[in-house]
């Protein structure tokens, strides 16, 4: 027990090399803690009791936490090929076929096993059930079977656990092996049984680094190359986590497209708003997956496709500095319905002119709770094509008299917070004639004796992204008084289709003064030329802009109810 002790100026110390086959277990090298004693003899004792029971701990601990190295599962398996093709090859001796039919039967049942084993290795298919693909099945239980030779506890293991996936997968292609050699003997053909064979198929151990250690990186070097907000960092920090979660850190070289599927799949059984719903709140990821969960408690194909996007930017940055030759979580997108926003029509204007909050007589307009910002929303939106997003963003300071146009600019600042969806969002928007007639210049100069720092100060603009308190209140409002266009597709977003549609069908805008005014890029149409390209004048952009009109009375006859609302 004398490895055990060591001897400090404040007494004996506990100490307990682990050994490698543990190690990943606490991700440690050795235990050391104070005996509280100067005694050699009690030391030892208390030593001898404390490796007692941190061996049966790391034991136990093994058996329920799958920790096998390359090198363990190829000596198990090793031994398994030796000891099976001897049992095989005995076997054939000492019970040979009774008959022609009996040696026919035993052939065609091997050669549907091989069939079922060779699926299983194609589509990286270990699951406990009866494996069935194409026609072809194995009988028998795999994960069972290497639970079984492995000493691993079937109902505590984790089934996702990469190395139990690879302990499966050399299993599989060493017993097809087995069972193409016993065919050989039923032909015929003399197969001495196997001394040490290990199946090619049998992976190797990965080097790199761990997916854990690649997100710091990736995040600084893209942080250097283009401008990375906070959010989009932590949302590819969340996503590399559940991939860890779920699927183990694992070195990113043994991370293959077979196992980006698993996960993608895994996901679509995962919950959505895990932290909103008590059940699944305090579970862990692992957890979540072993339980039976609704579908229409899962994540949805789109935010799955999502997940593998943040993945495939993270390992193709892998790629670009060959740290990994391929990229394995490209092309496994799900196939999804395309969420389009449907455009509004001349009658949902009419609906939404003559719905309570441009009714000055409604209880709604009157109750107190709704703000000229409130008023104002879908007449900018309608009249500008600009996202409600940057819409909730723009600031006083942001609007300008530009050749004698009132403009609106849309920014990107650090200072202010205020983000762009792209690099061409960037953009100043000529204030629309009908806004104008709506007293929109007026609106401003109030803002500013009130000392507003938004055009849209009443509404507030949200907290993970810009724009969300907008779409919450239109949600709300269309449950409330536009019940219809929920089940229609039609959201605050659509206000922009209706302004792209309404500028080049209706009003026959050029394609260039619309991207310019909706803040779409001109690159594909100029190529190299967008860097000189400066875009139309302002007074070209106002004449443009204001040739775009709705077919709608309820519009055409809006007055200023703005000015009956607080700010």
């Amino acid at each position: 027990m004398a490895q055990n002790l060591l001897l400090r100026p404040s007494g004996y110390y506990f100490r307990y090399i682990i050994r490698s086959c543990h190690r990943p277990l606490l991700s440690i090298k050795e235990l050391r803690y104070t005996l509280s004693t100067s005694s050699r003899r009690l030391a030892g004792k208390k030593a001898r009791a404390v490796a007692a029971k941190v061996e049966s701990l790391l034991e136990r601990l093994a058996r329920t936490r799958l920790v096998l190295t390359d090198n363990q599962i190829r000596e198990t398996i090793r031994q398994y090929v030796e000891e099976a093709g001897q049992e095989f090859s005995d076997s054939h001796l000492q019970f040979p076929p009774r008959n022609h039919l009996d040696r026919e039967g035993g052939m065609s049942h091997l050669a549907d096993e091989v069939a079922g084993l060779h699926s299983a290795l194609a589509n990286s298919n270990f699951t406990g059930k009866r494996f069935v693909y194409d026609g072809e099945s194995f009988s028998g239980d795999i994960q069972a079977e290497v639970c079984s030779l492995f000493g691993l506890d079937a109902t505590k293991v984790d089934r996702g656990d990469i190395q139990f996936l690879r302990a499966c997968q050399a299993w599989t292609a060493a017993t097809k092996q087995l069972y193409e050699d016993h065919l050989k003997r039923l032909h015929g053909e003399v197969a001495e049984p196997k001394r040490a064979a290990v199946p090619s198929e049998i992976p190797q151990v990965a080097k790199g680094p761990l997916v854990s250690e690649v997100v710091e990186p990736f995040l600084s070097d893209r942080s250097k190359r283009k401008d990375i907000e906070e959010r989009t960092a932590s949302g590819y920090r969340q996503f590399v986590q559940l991939f860890i979660d779920t699927m183990g850190d694992v070195p990113v070289t043994s991370v293959t497209p077979a196992m980006a599927v698993q996960w993608r799949d895994k996901l679509l059984e995962y919950p959505k708003n895990k932290t909103k719903v008590k059940a699944y709140r305090d579970c862990t990821p692992k957890q979540l997956l072993s339980m039976s969960i609704p579908p229409e408690h899962c994540l949805s194909k789109a935010t799955v496709n999502n997940h593998l996007v943040h993945l495939s930017t993270v390992f193709g940055d892998l790629v670009r500095l060959q740290t990994i030759p391929i990229n394995p979580f490209t092309g496994h997108e799900l196939k999804t319905t395309q969420q389009s926003y449907n455009q509004f029509t001349p009658s949902d204007l009419e609906l939404i002119f003559t719905s309570p909050m441009y009714d000055i007589e409604s209880d709604y307009f009157k109750d107190g709770t709704r703000t000229a910002a409130h008023w104002w929303l879908l007449p900018l939106a309608l009249h500008s094509g600009a996202r409600s997003a940057e819409l909730v963003q723009l600031k006083l300071a942001d609007m300008a008299v530009i050749d004698g146009i009132l403009t609106a600019n849309i920014v990107e600042d650090k200072a202010t917070g205020q983000r762009v969806k792209t690099a061409s969002s960037v953009r100043s928007i000529p204030i629309h004639p009908r806004l104008l007639e709506l007293g929109f210049s007026e609106y401003l100069e109030t803002l500013k004796e009130a000392g507003a720092d938004r055009v849209l100060e009443g509404i507030g603009i949200g907290g993970q992204k810009p724009g969300q308190r907008a779409g919450d209140w239109f949600n709300r409002y269309r449950q409330a008084y536009l019940p219809n266009f929920k089940a229609e597709k039609k959201t605050l977003h659509s206000t922009r289709g209706t302004f792209y549609s309404a500028a080049y069908n209706d009003a026959g805008m050029e394609t260039r003064y619309l991207k310019q005014i909706v803040g779409h890029s001109e690159a594909d149409e100029l190529g190299a030329g967008t860097h000189y390209n400066k875009g139309a004048s302002m007074e070209k952009l106002y004449s443009e802009i204001g040739k775009v009109g709705y077919d709608s009375k309820a519009l055409d006859d809006l007055k200023d109810g703005w000015r009956l609302l607080k700010l």
